[in-house]
């Protein structure tokens, strides 16, 4: 933070940073899920938190929007692994891999399982950026995530933390939410809001957030617009390029997908196997489409036309009677 700027407007947001930093030093999980409407202010409350932790315990590490910033499992996977002790990371588009729905994905199972690992050996502070609490993986919500901030009008968010009763089946209370808070719309009086959140069960505080300075954002919209444009190009795959990545390894990869048949229990391509072998992108050695994806697109189209795997029409045969 520069000299010049207001610390008065920083007062409530350096207590949400010594919150997290507490949790930190005293060794516990430091997922945070940052939550509001699209355009609320998620992304300047999050970078707002790691420039105020930088600056309050890195002074002398220099602020880089690129080496906090992640737009992909494997920027994640590079801010578990590089990043300094007690530092902190923004995963800008959390629904990219934490979405309940994407749950199936392999690459977002294993990614999972790291940042269940996040406290060590660094303790990090990881802010998880998505419009709603009930779009993240249950896992998260009901494990992962300990501290959740709800930007609920630009400059203002709300801090929750879990009932960690053993016996609440509803960590946040969400269900309270539904029956006390009823609805709140964009154009709400912010004050009148507060005042209904503190009486949550789950509220701990809320802080206001200024705007980031503009060579900050400028900085940060260079690096979003780079980012999310390269993702969107690499996912885009079209009927063309789909055909080109089959075509090719079953004609220059064959010995490896018979060679992984055959060390399979089924003795045929499974899921797994065509999104490894027959769908590789020899530029990222990935499967450029997900087994979860294969599966749930093929099955019930074969199911619609009577379609069935010789394998499991022999297995049903081979059952014996029962005998009465």
């Amino acid at each position: 933070m520069s000299e010049g700027e207001n610390e008065g407007a920083y007062a409530r947001l350096r207590r949400c940073v010594k919150l997290l930093r507490r949790l930190q030093t005293l060794d516990f999980d430091g997922i945070v899920a940052v939550t509001g409407e699209k355009g609320i202010g998620k992304s300047t409350v999050g970078l707002q938190i790691l420039r105020q932790l930088h600056g309050d315990y890195f002074p002398e590490r220099p602020f880089r929007i690129a080496e906090v910033v992640a737009y992909s499992n494997e920027d994640v996977r590079e801010k578990l692994a590089t990043l300094p002790k007690f530092g902190g990371f923004m995963a800008d588009e959390a629904a990219r891999f934490a979405m309940g729905e994407d749950w199936m994905k392999s690459d977002n199972k294993e990614l999972k399982k790291l940042l269940a690992q996040c406290r060590k050996p660094n303790n990090l502070i990881g802010l998880l950026n998505i419009p709603q609490l009930t779009w993240l993986d249950n896992k998260y919500i009901s494990g992962l995530v300990n501290v959740w901030i709800w930007v609920v009008a630009r400059g203002v968010a709300v801090i929750l933390m879990p009932d960690i009763n053993p016996g609440q089946t509803d960590p946040w209370h969400l269900k309270w939410m539904e029956k006390k808070l009823k609805s709140i719309h964009l154009f709400d009086n912010t004050e009148r809001t507060l005042e209904r959140i503190q009486r949550h069960p789950c509220y701990v505080d809320y802080f206001a957030f200024p705007k980031l300075p503009q060579d900050i954002y400028d900085r940060y919209l260079e690096l979003r617009n780079e980012r999310t444009q390269g993702e969107m190009h690499k996912s885009y795959r079209t009927q063309k390029q789909l055909a080109f990545l089959a075509g090719l390894n079953m004609y220059y990869r064959w010995p490896e997908l018979t060679a992984a048949v055959e060390r399979s229990k089924q003795g045929r391509p499974t899921w797994r196997i065509m999104e490894d072998e027959l769908f590789r992108d020899p530029e990222t050695g990935k499967g450029a489409i997900a087994f979860s994806s294969l599966r749930s697109q093929v099955q019930p189209l074969a199911r619609k036309h009577g379609m069935q795997l010789q394998a499991e029409q022999e297995k049903e045969e081979e059952m014996p009677e029962l005998k009465v």
